[in-house]
């Protein structure tokens, strides 16, 4: 595909689990799992993702060292988390092309993070970001 023209990979959240909640039996057998999708994601090229409360069943220390550790571009443009690296926008110019990315989540779906209302967030981010020729909102 990425030989066609400008490609981007993205992912709007809930990847790494199916619900807001893990057994503590399963915990470890999921985490390898998830592990293993973030390896692939970090070695595909992966542009811009979203956590989903799903993801951060996984333990907030977990995906916070797992973010840092393959250098994930997680967006949280309308929540801050403390402790983990997350960005409010990406922007990325491929081919002559400059896309901004951004991630949005519900209330519900913010984890342990600050949730920030979702209008003021967007208006920073699009005025930090500069021009771009798509602007590109994750959500889920």
């Amino acid at each position: 595909m990425r030989s066609n023209g400008p490609t981007f990979v993205v992912d709007a959240g809930d990847l790494l689990w199916k619900s807001s909640r893990i057994d503590e039996t399963r915990l470890p057998q999921q985490r390898v799992k998830a592990d293993l999708q973030l390896r692939a994601y970090a070695e595909s090229g992966v542009d811009a993702m979203v956590l989903g409360d799903s993801d951060w069943a996984l333990g907030t220390d977990w995906i916070a060292r797992r973010i840092s550790d393959y250098n994930m571009p997680v967006l949280a443009t309308n929540a801050r988390c403390e402790g983990v690296e997350t960005l409010p926008f990406v922007r990325i110019e491929r081919e002559g092309l400059v896309v901004g990315f951004m991630g949005v989540v519900g209330r519900d779906d913010a984890g342990p993070c600050d949730y920030l209302a979702p209008v003021p967030a967007l208006t920073t981010a699009v005025s930090d970001m500069g021009d771009v020729d798509i602007l590109v909102v994750l959500s889920l």
